[in-house]
């Protein structure tokens, strides 16, 4: 796989596939405590069982992508014991934390995450690239599901979640304190096709994606659920101004 890449090419492929390693590694947790509190506080089954089912998938999509990592470049990824800070508001206790947690990591994060695969898989060519992001794909499309499904089927918070998701989007986009918008790092350069053929997308590619999720799956999502997006709106065009 590795064979024909730069040094540059191979050490930015390789931190990609550890990010997500990592990012896989804390979500299968988040997922594995978000089901059990669903189970205690009364959920569907059906729904619990669906998030504990997804935290599995978590674990082995963070194996494949240690697999790809370490196929790039030969270092070991180590993971501690996933921390497990809290994503909802301190004000929202119960139900209504567990809707705003079954929002933000499947609705939002998991939509904007397929989204990002499918260009991703569309712009690769390398084999084994291509395999790995259509596996993660099928999962993440899943994932989302889940959330939607539950949305539609519990609206006693949809006030609560409406007035919070510039808060959500903030955390799911990992924008900083200070107004930092989301992808406002500089990954590759834009003429780098090794990478992008290799999975690692431009910048610019990558804001044009982040934004047809928003706009063709997270907003009108929301809206079909009965939560209204006003403000997420605002918080969207705000934090993209000047890209």
């Amino acid at each position: 796989m590795a064979a024909r890449l730069s040094d540059a090419d191979r050490t930015a492929l390789f931190a990609m596939w550890a990010f997500r390693a990592r990012g896989e590694h804390e979500t299968a947790a988040h997922y594995a405590d978000l089901g059990r509190r669903l189970r205690a506080n009364g959920v569907a089954s059906a729904v619990t069982e669906r998030v504990l089912a997804a935290s599995a998938d978590e674990i082995r999509h963070r194996n494949l992508c240690t697999e790809m990592a370490t196929s790039l470049h030969h270092a070991r990824l180590e993971f501690e014991p996933a921390k497990l800070p809290r994503i909802a508001p301190h004000e929202l206790t119960g139900r209504a934390r567990l809707a705003y947690e079954m929002v933000a990591l499947f609705c939002v994060t998991e939509s904007i995450n397929a989204t990002l695969l499918l260009r991703s898989w569309q712009h690769a060519t390398e084999g084994s690239t291509r395999a790995a992001l259509h596996t993660l794909l099928a999962d993440e499309v899943e994932h989302s599901q889940i959330g939607w499904a539950y949305l539609a089927s519990e609206p006693n918070w949809h006030s609560a979640i409406a007035s919070r998701l510039p808060l959500m989007l903030a955390a799911a986009t990992h924008q900083r304190e200070g107004g930092e918008p989301f992808l406002a790092q500089t990954p590759p350069p834009t003429g780098s096709t090794e990478r992008v053929a290799h999975g690692l997308l431009a910048q610019a590619t990558l804001r044009a994606v982040f934004l047809e999720a928003m706009h063709e799956v997270v907003l009108p999502g929301l809206e079909l659920c009965g939560i209204a997006t006003d403000e997420a709106r605002r918080w969207l065009t705000a934090c993209t101004r000047g890209w």
